[in-house]
């Protein structure tokens, strides 16, 4: 794991991770995933999603991440809310179902 920022002031963290395996958790931060290569599956209480390019999970979001064919970018927002989950609906991503996820070709930057 490489931590490229971690700011309480701002709320803001950022890892980048080459396999990552969590069990189930929930944490006061948005959560927003990017596979840098390969992919990811996503686990919540009802569901398996898996080929994910990016996700976005809202904070307090009971889930697990596993990826181990790439690298991924995680970037925690802590204290924005509102302001996140806003900007989300102003692009046109539903948060609607507690997360948005992307399993197509087109990849998000870093």
């Amino acid at each position: 794991m490489t931590v490229n920022q971690f700011d309480i002031s701002k709320g803001l963290y950022i890892f980048e991770f080459e396999e990552l395996d969590t069990e189930f958790h929930k944490h006061p931060a948005i959560e927003i995933i990017i596979a840098k290569t390969g992919s990811f599956s996503i686990w919540t209480d009802t569901n398996k999603y898996e080929n994910l390019v990016s996700a976005i999970i809202p904070a307090n979001q009971k889930h697990k991440v596993h990826s181990k064919n790439g690298e991924l970018k995680i970037i925690m927002i802590e204290h924005h809310d509102k302001f996140v989950i806003e900007t989300c609906k102003l692009s046109g991503l539903d948060l609607s179902k507690g997360y948005f996820a992307q399993s197509n070709s087109s990849r998000l930057t870093s």
